[in-house]
């Protein structure tokens, strides 16, 4: 018998738990649609984007249009070049890519271009290169050279900011490896010295800035191409001591590699083999 009491006792409490758990659900949903907390109700609106994701946005927008105007004129390796830069920084956000719910709207993006000849595509590509030195030099710089071959100059800048004074040793080894591979062209001998003395610069300008003189009287032949070794070490150091530099800094490394890198022969700085692996 005193079975029976304890199970019917059980019995009673479980009955009483899963009403009051019953109840207690219903209690809470009443109040949460009295709150207003209806799937109607619900903001799906996207939070304010802040500073940084605006800049970005804007940067991806530029690059689709510079890409689609590139395409229309024909210019497959601009249009090559500003697919990477979009692919980098992440694309053009869309809130709702297929179509936004009832009652919302996605946001107005200007992402056609409204034209295809080289005076909109270099503005194009000058306000993304002053979009972008502050958080990806490459691209600022990248973006620079593709309008230097559509016409336009590379951005002013003073040698003396470039963030150099812990690169003197991989700066001289580039400077030699431009050397030797440009010895065996004679006939760029002019363009060939001019690259060198682009580096010669920044070297004298680090140095007078109060750089050790790590300089090494003859660096080690490079396994590959001098000149795209020479590309590979340069374009690597000098990119990751902008990460740490001031503004004045940055713009002067994007003007420097710009003018480094509108060489014929000078790889893109977002091509893989262009800067080693970290």
């Amino acid at each position: 018998m005193w079975q029976d009491y304890f199970m019917s006792k059980n019995l009673s409490a479980a009955l009483i738990f899963s009403g009051s758990l019953i109840l207690g659900i219903a209690l809470f949903v009443i109040l949460i649609i009295a709150m207003g907390a209806r799937p109607e109700n619900i903001d799906l609106s996207a939070p304010p984007a802040t500073s940084s994701e605006e800049q970005r946005q804007a940067a991806a927008t530029a690059a689709h249009r510079i890409n689609q105007g590139a395409q229309t004129a024909g210019l497959t390796g601009l249009a090559s070049a500003a697919d990477a830069w979009e692919t980098k920084l992440g694309g053009v956000w869309i809130p709702w890519p297929d179509g936004a719910p009832a009652g919302y709207e996605n946001p107005a993006v200007s992402t056609e271009p409204t034209g295809t000849g080289p005076e909109y595509l270099i503005s194009e590509l000058t306000d993304l290169a002053k979009e972008t030195y502050d958080f990806s030099p490459e691209i600022a710089a990248d973006a620079s050279v593709q309008a230097v071959r559509l016409g336009a100059k590379c951005p002013s800048y003073n040698p003396a900011d470039i963030p150099a004074t812990d690169s003197i040793a991989v700066l001289y080894a580039a400077k030699q490896w431009f050397e030797l591979g440009g010895a065996n062209l004679p006939s760029e001998h002019e363009q060939q010295r001019q690259r060198v003395n682009l580096v010669a610069q920044v070297i004298s300008q680090a140095l007078a800035n109060g750089a050790a003189d790590t300089r090494k009287p003859l660096a080690p032949l490079p396994a590959a191409d001098p000149i795209a070794s020479a590309y590979q070490i340069i374009g690597a150091e000098i990119l990751h001591q902008s990460e740490t530099a001031n503004e004045a800094a940055r713009q002067a490394t994007v003007g420097w590699l710009c003018e480094l890198y509108s060489y014929p022969d000078a790889p893109s700085l977002l091509t893989p083999s262009a800067l080693p692996a970290q």
